[in-house]
């Protein structure tokens, strides 16, 4: 399960203006209590207190030229500032920007084109003479469901629902199972982005989307923290479910693991949004651009959302929801302000999402 956007209701949070009052005597500090204004620690202490035991938040703020870290864990009904910047964290759906990036080098390149037919990429046909572009991919446009029909992992292993789906699963849909909506209107598909990413990494680059990421995305921005699947030593913050109990990252293969797979750190996604924020990198540009106006208050580009929250204002952002860990990351460019809220507790509502967009009020 990935988080699905709920752009209206983001929208009206972000107008929101009454900040909860915190309490002092809740919080220990453990670092420099200077980092962040007083506003902004209410914010990330009223989210904390709403979380288990256990639960912690690494939280990254871009403004200008400064970059502010800060972490925060709950334990025994207190809060505790920690030093998390450089441990990992699930980013869930936060993934389908990566992979979105990856389309855009590859357009950029040369070895594609947005409106190209993916179909055109296999050497088999697809179920029905079905058929849909990279750009309806990653503009959740194809009218793809969320997730295909053959996924046994949804009743069977429900705790790591894709850890059995495989390539040869992926590929048998295609040709046997394949769906759409032939209004276009599927809807949010995980589906969508884990068949993108799987197409551009074995058919279009043929190394496979790990490698493919790698090479072209993660490591020509020197995000060395950002890595397909989950990390087992002690740099991953344990995962929980919102009663505290112990949760795991799912695992992954390559056919659905550009919708989620990422794994990542307060730092390094700090890294990616500031290099959003650089003119000189027209590849991120062109994953920004408008490609669905929704109305004149939503939009979306290639993997990001978009929300107009007011006359001349652009605001770039996606979460991501996966097991054990709830992401969200947004960005200001005109503005020239981030922010970073990874958490390693699986919420189904948007308490991180809000907490996030308040941050750039």
């Amino acid at each position: 399960m990935f988080t699905m956007p709920r752009l209206a209701l983001l929208l009206a949070l972000f107008t929101l203006s009454k900040l909860l009052s915190a309490q002092s005597d809740m919080l220990i500090d453990a670092q420099d209590s200077t980092r962040l204004t007083p506003n902004q620690r209410t914010l990330v202490y009223e989210m904390l207190k709403q979380l288990p035991d256990g639960a912690e938040a690494g939280i990254a703020l871009i403004d200008g030229e400064l970059t502010t870290l800060y972490g925060v864990r709950r334990e025994d009904g207190k809060l505790i500032t920690t030093e998390n910047a450089d441990r990992h964290f699930g980013i869930g759906s936060v993934t389908k920007v990566f992979t979105a990036t990856l389309l855009a080098d590859l357009v950029e390149e040369g070895a594609l084109f947005l409106d190209d037919p993916v179909p055109a990429a296999y050497d088999f046909p697809f179920a029905d003479s079905i058929t849909f572009t990279y750009r309806q991919l990653a503009t959740h446009t194809s009218g793809l469901p969320r997730l295909p029909n053959n996924m046994p992992g949804l009743l069977l292993n429900p705790d790591d629902p894709y850890i059995d789906y495989s390539p040869t699963m992926i590929e048998a849909y295609l040709q046997e199972g394949l769906t759409v909506a032939r209004d276009g209107n599927g809807g949010y598909s995980n589906l969508g982005f884990g068949l993108l990413g799987y197409t551009l990494g074995r058919y279009v680059d043929s190394v496979g989307y790990e490698a493919a990421l790698q090479r072209r995305v993660l490591s020509p921005l020197g995000l060395a923290d950002t890595h397909f699947g989950a990390d087992s030593s002690t740099l991953m913050v344990p995962g929980l479910n919102e009663d505290g109990s112990s949760d795991v990252f799912w695992s992954f293969t390559e056919a659905l693991g550009a919708a989620g797979a990422l794994v990542s750190t307060p730092r390094d996604m700090a890294h990616f949004l500031r290099a959003q924020l650089d003119t000189a990198q027209p590849i991120l540009a062109f994953t920004r651009q408008e490609q669905v106006k929704l109305n004149d208050h939503m939009s979306v580009a290639l993997g990001w959302q978009i929300l107009h929250p007011e006359p001349a204002r652009t605001v770039h952002w996606h979460n991501g929801a996966v097991g054990g860990y709830r992401s969200f990351v947004a960005v200001d460019v005109e503005k020239q302000r981030g922010v970073v809220v990874l958490t390693n507790v699986l919420l189904l509502d948007d308490l991180v999402d809000r907490t996030g967009l308040q941050f750039l009020r």
